[in-house]
């Protein structure tokens, strides 16, 4: 600080200016970049750019308290940030470019056609092919729309000897009279559950189809599906998941129309308790009338079972079910 009082220059900022802190214009700054160095100082004017810069060294050491004494190396003149050049980079540094690979079912094969070439062809041979003929691929893409439709069935009546008339055997039903065959019955999961189709548009996709029936049938059916599937499957899912030494459990609320009141159109929430078992990739929903009591996991899931570990939110009814799994 005394060298720059002495010299009436301001080194700090000269300092500023090499650490491109402070530049006067632009162009200031693209004549440091370009190692030219003209600033408006009387002692910038008479000393060389190694002169500055050996100065401004020894500045910054005594300011950080390291005075070595030792040059600086100017080194080769820094370029300009601005500058247009691109550095190159060697081809096998650049990724990949993955090509669009197609895959679909291939439904059926077509031969070569030669309706289109004259008499006395031959298939080109190339010895670069591995089977030496000159074949390749083309592909055209199709898809078919889903297709409803139903299998009629005739039934006669008959007079049998010593009984009343008799009717010929009925095709044979899955779930009592249900008329839906599993078919429809996954078409309608599928786009009900997996895909979050609601059932107008489930109808109206039906209707594309040709094939027109009234909701409540539907409705009817579908339920009957539903409970003949829980009646059968959910007792073995929740012996698997009990079968399980850790599980998750959560419940959530669900909006269910209230049909027992004077405003049937109105819903109500309600609760259905969830269990999962990753150890045995099964997970079980347990709807206990919309009550959301600890009850319904405790009796249904935990007792008598293997689990000694789960998962859970702070919810009240989980302090309870682990308490009563401490004192069993």
């Amino acid at each position: 600080m005394k060298l720059s009082e002495q010299a009436n220059v301001d080194l700090l900022s000269v300092v500023q200016v090499l650490q491109r802190r402070l530049f006067q214009s632009n162009s200031d700054a693209s004549s440091y970049m370009k190692g030219q160095v003209d600033f408006d100082e009387r002692r910038m004017s008479e000393m060389s750019f190694d002169d500055v810069v050996s100065e401004a060294d020894k500045l910054v050491k005594e300011l950080n308290g390291d005075v070595d004494g030792t040059p600086v190396d100017t080194g080769k003149d820094p370029e300009s940030p601005n500058s247009n050049k691109k550095e190159k980079t060697d081809k096998d540094d650049k990724p990949k470019r993955k090509r669009n690979i197609f895959s679909i079912p291939v439904l059926d094969h077509m031969g070569i056609d030669t309706s289109n070439l004259p008499e006395g062809f031959k298939l080109v041979h190339r010895k670069d092919k591995e089977t030496g003929a000159d074949i390749w691929m083309v592909r055209m893409y199709e898809c078919y729309a889903p297709l409803a439709g139903c299998i009629e069935y005739e039934i006669g009546r008959f007079n049998v000897p010593g009984h009343d008339p008799m009717c010929s055997k009925h095709p044979d039903h899955i779930i009592g009279k249900n008329l839906l065959l599993p078919s429809f019955a996954r078409f309608y999961f599928d786009m009900k559950i997996h895909y979050n189709v609601s059932e107008n548009r489930i109808l109206e996709m039906l209707k594309d189809m040709e094939a027109f029936m009234p909701q409540f049938s539907l409705n009817k059916w579908i339920y009957e599906i539903m409970t003949g599937l829980r009646e059968r499957l959910l007792p073995l899912m929740i012996e698997v998941v009990k079968s399980s030494t850790y599980t998750n459990n959560d419940e959530t609320r669900i909006l269910v129309r209230n049909l027992l009141e004077d405003k049937p159109d109105k819903y109500k929430v309600e609760y259905i308790h969830a269990a999962l078992s990753l150890e045995k990739k099964m997970v079980v929903m347990l709807y206990g009338e919309g009550s959301r009591s600890h009850t319904i996991p405790e009796e249904q899931i935990f007792e008598h079972s293997n689990i000694k570990y789960f998962t859970a939110d702070r919810a009240k009814l989980y302090d309870t079910l682990f308490c009563g799994c401490l004192h069993s």
